[in-house]
């Protein structure tokens, strides 16, 4: 009975050894990924930051040619002034979506011109359509945007799905980064993650 009891007591032992090695193999892959999340977020951060004085334009019809000069009427309808030797590159790139105009990509020469540009829009709630900047044919909406990473637009995209469904009262973009309040009395939360988006789901 006595070396069945010693045998027993060994099992138990070793058991305890095996389950402080597996809690030990799990926290250290929990902090590899952790780690490697973080690397991510700070490599799409970087990314980011690529195109912080990016714009973002859609609606503009295919057979506007001078992208240029519709940019720089877009700032005039807002009340900002641009030249155009403020604009570094303005390009139509291509979109899923083949039922509408391929958006335009501007690039900048100075992120506050563009920085300006959004806060008057979100400011005044600023809607633009494409009889207010003198293009011809029917009266169509432009969107002026933030021109996100891909990571970034899915994180933009996720937030304004919880945002319909109810989960969240606020979502916003503003400076490349995505914003959510719960509702009124809650504070503003950066989310830079999906993990971030699904605590709300």
């Amino acid at each position: 009975m006595s070396d069945s009891m010693d045998d027993w007591k060994r099992e138990m032992e070793g058991l305890s050894d095996l389950k402080r090695e597996l809690r030990k193999h799990v926290e250290c892959t929990e902090d590899v990924s952790r780690r490697l999340n973080n690397l991510e977020i700070s490599r799409e951060e970087d990314q980011q930051h690529l195109r912080s004085g990016n714009l973002k334009i859609s609606g503009i019809p295919e057979d506007c040619k001078n992208v240029y000069d519709v940019t720089i009427k877009i700032f005039e309808a807002c009340g900002v002034q641009l030249q155009l030797d403020q604009i570094d590159v303005a390009h139509r790139v291509q979109s899923f979506n083949k039922t509408q105009p391929r958006p335009v990509i501007v690039r900048l020469v100075s992120r506050w011109k563009k920085d300006a540009l959004m806060e008057r829009i979100y400011k005044d709630r600023k809607r633009l359509t494409t009889g207010q900047i003198g293009l011809g044919g029917a009266d169509k909406p432009l969107y002026v945007n933030e021109h996100l990473t891909p990571y970034y637009d899915k994180l933009a995209r996720q937030a304004r799905d919880l945002k319909k469904g109810g989960k969240v009262l606020y979502t916003w973009v503003r400076g490349g980064k995505v914003f959510i309040r719960k509702n009124e009395s809650s504070p503003t939360i950066c989310v830079k993650s999906l993990s971030e988006i699904n605590r709300f789901t």
